[in-house]
């Protein structure tokens, strides 16, 4: 597969060294605003063309997929135009600011007969999985308490007056869409939609959540959802059935899982991948080479959806908007 890649940040280095150990895929190209960088970053790697102009990227006829880690207010325009270019995208999360662009994306990959997969790694993670059996396995949910929390390297930049893209309402920044998302991942994965969402935040001068705690609301059980850019979260996740409770340390890249009965614990986690990565990317790569069934292939696409309506449902409950609802709203 020749791969093109859009962002040039950690997130995308971590990307490349999962292609590598995956095998199959070959970085083909770079885009960045600036050349000299796309350059800088796309030789470490062996990239054979490098742009600044997107249009030129896109009509590159080698270029077969894209691996989007731009702004968040950029993957829809950016996600659009490859897919119009027979390009299959793996799109970094949150897919979009609303649910409105992810589905008029999803609409442009059938259309044009190509792929589109967001990269939220941890539901590809065996251990991930495990946790899911263990959920299915319960006779009932009587709640849960899902946790993700880090302190942000772009916090001095804010505390010394600068509008860093994450906490910039114009690129759909903001602690939910950044750390929240994977937490409301894991919780439609393991509990599917829920009936209401709600969310109380602790607001930035610039107009997004730096933290925030949410409810989602299901017929018989709630789940509190926990995430933050401006401290470290160190507490555990937790999924309660009566008097057995499955633990996480971690809710992404999971090494631990606990499943404590009353006074008795057991650890029931699998080895994980030495690369965080390499399952989405193994997963992305079956799904351009055909290997992925049509039902999964929709179940994947339905299930970010559901993620990011429920951001937005919870995002409008805290009256954080983005310049991206303003125009969904001026197209209606």
């Amino acid at each position: 597969m020749k791969l093109g890649i859009i962002g040039t940040s950690t997130i995308t280095t971590q990307f490349l060294e999962a292609c590598q150990l995956v095998g199959g895929i070959d970085l083909h190209s770079v885009y960045s605003r600036r050349l000299e960088k796309a350059e800088q970053f796309g030789n470490q790697y062996g990239a054979k063309k490098f742009f600044d102009d997107l249009e030129a990227f896109f009509s590159d006829e080698e270029l077969e997929a894209v691996y989007i880690a731009s702004p968040n207010s950029l993957h829809y325009e950016q996600a659009k135009q490859a897919l119009e270019h027979d390009v299959n995208v793996f799109l970094e999360k949150p897919v979009t600011s609303t649910l409105k662009e992810w589905q008029d994306l999803v609409q442009t990959a059938f259309d044009h007969e190509v792929y589109l997969m967001e990269a939220a790694r941890h539901l590809y993670e065996p251990n991930f999985q495990k946790v899911t059996e263990l959920v299915l396995s319960f006779d009932k949910i009587d709640g849960a308490t899902l946790s993700y929390g880090k302190y942000s390297s772009k916090m001095p930049a804010y505390l010394a007056g600068e509008n860093p893209n994450i906490f910039n309402p114009a690129f759909s920044g903001g602690a939910i869409m950044d750390l929240g998302v994977y937490v409301i991942h894991a919780a439609i994965a393991w509990f599917g939609a829920p009936n209401e969402a709600m969310y109380v935040p602790k607001m930035s001068q610039t107009g997004v959540d730096l933290s925030g705690t949410g409810v989602l609301r299901y017929d018989d059980f709630n789940v509190t959802i926990l995430c933050s850019k401006d401290t470290n979260l160190y507490l555990e996740s937790e999924i309660y059935s009566g008097q057995k409770t499955i633990r996480l340390p971690e809710l992404t890249a999971i090494s631990k899982i606990v499943l404590s009965d009353g006074d008795k614990d057991e650890t029931v986690a699998v080895e994980p991948a030495k690369q965080a990565m390499n399952d989405e990317v193994a997963r992305f790569k079956a799904l351009v080479a055909g290997e992925v069934s049509e039902e999964d292939y929709h179940d994947q696409l339905n299930h970010s959806a559901m993620v990011i309506n429920v951001i937005e449902k919870m995002r409008q409950s805290a009256h954080i908007f983005f310049p991206a609802d303003k125009l969904q709203n001026e197209d209606v």
